[in-house]
Parts: C-alpha cells; sequence; structure tokens
C-alpha cells in the first residue's frame, strides 16, 4: 500500500477545516485534507459570524468571505405570542471597534465555498483529497498512521502525519478514535429549521424574531437574499416529523409569508445539544488535536457555533507553525484547549441559560 507523508492531516473539510487549512498554507506547512463528500453540502446550516470571525477570514486573505452576499443583522426584537414588541436590542450605534458589523448573516454553502478557493492559492503544499475516507487511525511512535480509501477509484493508501487534527464535526471520526468523552452540559431539545427562498419583493427589517410563545417558541432569521430562516420549538408529545409536512409548515410560517410567497429549500428536525469533549489534545505524543463542532457543540440562540471552530483555527495554527518549525516545545500545544475550553464553555453555558428562558413552557417565565 503506497504511503504518503505529511506535516498535518485534517480531517474533514468543511468551513473549520478549510479555514484550518487556509491558515497553515499561508505558514507553509505540508498539510492533507480529507474529505469524505465529494461536494459541499449545498443546503445552508449555520447562518452567522461575528466581527472578531470577520478579522480572522480577513487575516486569512479571505476577504470574499466577509465582502460579498453577507449583510449586517441590525438587532433582535423579542415578540410576545400576538407578535406585539416586548424588547428590541438594535446593534445599531454600537461600538465597531474592529472595523466590521458586530454580527453578519451569511449563506453557508457559499461561504465554505470561498474558504475552499483560497486552498487553491497554497497547491501544492495544502493536498485536498475529497471523495476520501479513513477507515482506521493508528497511533504509533512520533506519527499518527491513517488508512484511507478514494471513494472513486476504490484504492487505498496510508497517510503518516505528524499532526492530525479533527475537524470532521460532531460525529467525529477522529474523535471516536480515541475514545474520547464529552462533558453534557445540559440541552436536547429537538427544533424544526426552515430555510425558505423568497420570491421578488419580500420586504425585510433586518432584525431577527424571536417569538416568547410558551405554547412554541420561534426564531425568525433574515437570512441573506433570498433566503429566510425559521426555527420553530417541538413542543412535548409531538411527533416532530408531523411539523414537516407542508400543510404544517405553512400555518407556522404564515405569520411572516403567505406559501405562494416562498418556496423551502430545506425543512429538517434539528436536535440542539450542549457538549464539549473532555480532551482537545491526546495521543502517544500529544498530536491529534480536536477543533470545531468535534470538540464542542453548542446551541444557537447566541449564534456562536460556528464562530467558536474559528477561533479554535486561530487560536491553533500559530502554535502548531512554532512546534513543526521547532522553534517551540510541544508543550505549547496545551494551552490551546486551557485557553479555548474556558471561554466556549461560558458562551455554552449562556446559550442553555437563554435557550431555557426561550423554551420554558411556563406562561409565568415566559
Amino acid at each position: 500500500m503506497k504511503t504518503i507523508n505529511t506535516d498535518v492531516a485534517i480531517v474533514g473539510c468543511g468551513p473549520v477545516g478549510a479555514l484550518m487549512a487556509n491558515l497553515l498554507g499561508q505558514r507553509g506547512i505540508a498539510t492533507t485534507v480529507i474529505e469524505r463528500a465529494e461536494e459541499i453540502h449545498q443546503l445552508p446550516r449555520a447562518v452567522g459570524m461575528d466581527d472578531e470571525v470577520r478579522r480572522v477570514f480577513q487575516n486569512a486573505g479571505l476577504p470574499e468571505t466577509y465582502e460579498s452576499s453577507v449583510h449586517a443583522l441590525i438587532g433582535m426584537d423579542l415578540l410576545k405570542p400576538n407578535r406585539r414588541l416586548l424588547r428590541r436590542f438594535s446593534l445599531e450605534g454600537e461600538d465597531a471597534s474592529l472595523g466590521h458589523p458586530i454580527f453578519t448573516l451569511f449563506h453557508q454553502p457559499t461561504l465554505e465555498a470561498r474558504i475552499r478557493s483560497g486552498l487553491d492559492r497554497f497547491s501544492p503544499t495544502i493536498d485536498v483529497k475529497l471523495g476520501h475516507e479513513i477507515s482506521a487511525i493508528n497511533d504509533q511512535d512520533g506519527f499518527i498512521e491513517l488508512d484511507v480509501t478514494d471513494h472513486a477509484t476504490g484504492e487505498s493508501f496510508q497517510l503518516h502525519a505528524r499532526y492530525v487534527l479533527g475537524c470532521d464535526g460532531a460525529r467525529s471520526v477522529v474523535r471516536k478514535a480515541f475514545n474520547i468523552q464529552q462533558h453534557d452540559l445540559g440541552l436536547h431539545q429537538p427544533w424544526v429549521v426552515v430555510d425558505a427562498i423568497m420570491k421578488a419583493g419580500e420586504q425585510r427589517s433586518g432584525f431577527a424574531e424571536q417569538i416568547c410563545d410558551p405554547a412554541r417558541p420561534a426564531t425568525y432569521i433574515p437570512s441573506p437574499p433570498p433566503r429566510n430562516r425559521w426555527e420553530f420549538m417541538v413542543m412535548p408529545g409531538e411527533n416532530p416529523e408531523d411539523l414537516l409536512k407542508s400543510e404544517k409548515l405553512a400555518e407556522l410560517i404564515a405569520p411572516w409569508a403567505k406559501p405562494d410567497e416562498y418556496e423551502i429549500e430545506r425543512d429538517a428536525i434539528y436536535t440542539f445539544h450542549a457538549l464539549m469533549a473532555k480532551k482537545w489534545r491526546f495521543g502517544k505524543a500529544g498530536n491529534v488535536l480536536l477543533l470545531g463542532d468535534a470538540a464542542h457543540q453548542m446551541p444557537p440562540f447566541l449564534g456562536q457555533g460556528l464562530c467558536a471552530g474559528v477561533r479554535d483555527c486561530f487560536n491553533l495554527a500559530w502554535k502548531l507553525d512554532l512546534v513543526l518549525r521547532g522553534e517551540a516545545d510541544a508543550k505549547l500545544l496545551d494551552t490551546y484547549q486551557q485557553e479555548r475550553a474556558h471561554h466556549v464553555q461560558k458562551v455554552i453555558e449562556l446559550a442553555v441559560r437563554i435557550g431555557k428562558i426561550i423554551q420554558s413552557p411556563s406562561r409565568v417565565s415566559a
């Protein structure tokens, strides 16, 4: 079996894996990216990023990720069940000291494509292998051995990497291969998530909306035109699949739009989790690390899921560069989890608290 040697293997080429590859490419680090899918997932998932994250993309030389096909969120309205305003949180006039709007909405497939296109700058230093899957991970002395199969040809090879970065999402193969357990921070709630393409003439305020209704909490997000997103909580005793029927979706969306005013692009049941891996750095030589959803999962109530993964990349990239070039001891990599985990846990805990308020079935609490 053929063997390929590389400094870093990145498992997963979603937005986190692709961004990390860009940051390593800037530093001239030989990197192989393994991604099981042949194409970018074409349905939107994450929708927002803050100004710090836009600065990271700017630093990575990816201006197209934040200068087009995005738009600033003006704020959020908390609405009573009758849609009367309870409270408005406006971002207008807030300090934009980082040079970007405080919060920006985007279309994830477009964002991912632009992050990946940045990797073309670094070929062949960055080698992206799409449609490839890992069948085994072996921890050897001083390196990690990955057994990789090409879906298109059926051919297999071994990838020997000095470091492996698990950027492979909530079901991380890397995390599971090393039996890394997760802290459960206490939220497992199913919601219906609906993305729709709006037809011509649709108007929007630029404010997201949170419907504070204990009968069914709901969220409206004015995604970049022509899309909108709605999220509806699955209530106790309901069959989630019943909420995906066309007539029920039309009923849920009715306060915002009529069925002939939109075309549903995606509808799905998502269970919001609050989880964090107990170890982010492991392996015999401490040369396996987790980033993004592989390391932590958080409810969407603060819009920080993808943002946390981007911060992981920015924290780790320069440290890994110094270690690989022999300018810093590998112990420097211990600071990655030390610095990031505390921040991530605080954000998750805040998101959980907000989620419990939003999802309260009590009219008194509401």
